[in-house]
């Protein structure tokens, strides 16, 4: 049996979307159903016969092929995720990093602080020294 090429096999085409046959595919038994069958090798009650097994033998096709990208999308997304989550253990540890430096310079400027208080309080102790004895010397006659 020859098939022209315009009718050859539409494999880049689901043959069933939603439970329904494809236009593409419907198109191609009907020119199939058209040809002459110069050898006589198949019957057309041959070829209803095969061509009721296809919704099986296709769903069953399309579903290794679903299972398979399915496969391919999860294994991807695990190792986006895990590098997402690799990136993100490495921001965490910097952040982590930074607050306790921060947390030195704050214990650092506490230090400071608290020392410039008791320089100030000193300072306050030996100026109330000096106005005390300023006052007795502007006492005295």
């Amino acid at each position: 049996m020859q098939i022209a090429k315009k009718s050859q096999v539409p494999i880049q085409q689901q043959m069933y979307i939603n439970g329904l046959m494809h236009q593409v595919w419907i198109d191609f038994f009907e020119r199939l159903a058209n040809l002459n069958n110069e050898a006589d090798t198949i019957s057309v009650f041959e070829l209803a016969q095969l061509s009721g097994e296809l919704p099986s033998v296709a769903t069953s096709g399309q579903l290794t092929f679903d299972v398979a990208q399915l496969k391919e999308a999860h294994d991807l997304f695990a190792k986006n995720t895990l590098n997402a989550l690799q990136v993100i253990q490495e921001d965490i540890s910097t952040l982590a990093s930074a607050v306790n430096n921060l947390r030195q310079q704050v214990s650092s400027f506490e230090n400071r602080i608290s020392n410039l208080e008791a320089g100030t309080t000193a300072i306050n102790s030996q100026l109330t020294s000096l106005e005390s004895r300023i006052a007795v010397l502007e006492a005295k006659p």
